[in-house]
């Protein structure tokens, strides 16, 4: 089966043993989403062998603008069971489990525990913080993505180092905002570009961690509109 990722382990530096890498990772996806379709397909085509999916929604038509999976005869089937299927009629070499549960404060231990990386593909911010939260407590690393119109941000929060003192999402907004104060997708619009772009960012941010372990957190911006991108190095609340 390396046949199949011949194209990128002729890249320097990404070789077998970086592909064998990915190949025994397990990456957690909360969220199949507009940023949860893309990061999920990144994964898979790019050769991570344990793909866990969380997602409790149904399609909707109105999902199928950005929500590359799905197709008009997916509407009101469940997200993560219809992502499953098709991503598993594409490649056979991969392990992927689908949980039909919105993440809470009752089950999400037992969903993270297990799992090497956790990227959060969510537009709640009480789970947004409640991930961040628990994947510092059980010491996993964290990407993040968030979309706003033509802007996006990614987060990664994978500095061992640092999981001592850093409080991960936290450090970059302490407090929870209000859920009045922030439109989601359907009342401030999104392009399926923009989410395209950003999911395949927050994939690349994954497979970093595996190949070469990133060494510090970080926060990536990005506006699609002009194209300007900047990185911004994340220091812990206590040492900044």
């Amino acid at each position: 089966m390396m046949k199949r990722f011949i194209s990128q382990c002729s890249l320097d530096g990404f070789g077998v043993s970086e592909q064998l890498k990915l190949k025994s990772a397990k990456v957690l996806v909360v969220g199949a989403g507009g940023l949860g379709c893309p990061v999920i397909q990144a994964l898979s085509a790019v050769g991570i062998g344990n793909i866990g999916i969380v997602d409790a929604d149904l399609v909707s038509l109105s999902n199928l603008n950005r929500q590359i999976l799905y197709g008009i005869h997916d509407v009101g089937l469940r997200k993560c069971d219809v992502a499953k299927r098709k991503i598993l009629e594409l490649y056979d070499d991969i392990q992927i489990d689908s949980y039909p549960e919105f993440i809470q404060e009752n089950n999400i231990r037992s969903i993270l525990t297990g799992y090497d990386l956790v990227i959060d593909c969510t537009d709640n911010f009480e789970v947004r913080y409640l991930i961040s939260d628990v994947c510092k407590e059980l010491q996993l690393p964290l990407v993040m993505g968030a979309v706003y119109e033509y802007q996006a941000q990614i987060y990664s929060f994978t500095c061992k180092r640092l999981f001592s003192i850093s409080d991960f999402y936290r450090d970059v907004f302490p407090e929870m905002p209000n859920p009045n104060e922030v439109p989601n997708c359907n009342a401030s619009g999104v392009l399926g570009m923009l989410t395209g772009i950003v999911g395949n960012m927050m994939s690349f941010e994954c497979i970093q961690y595996f190949v070469s372990v990133i060494q510090h957190n970080k926060l990536i911006n990005y506006n699609l509109k002009n194209g300007e991108i900047f990185n911004l190095t994340i220091m812990p609340r206590s040492i900044k």
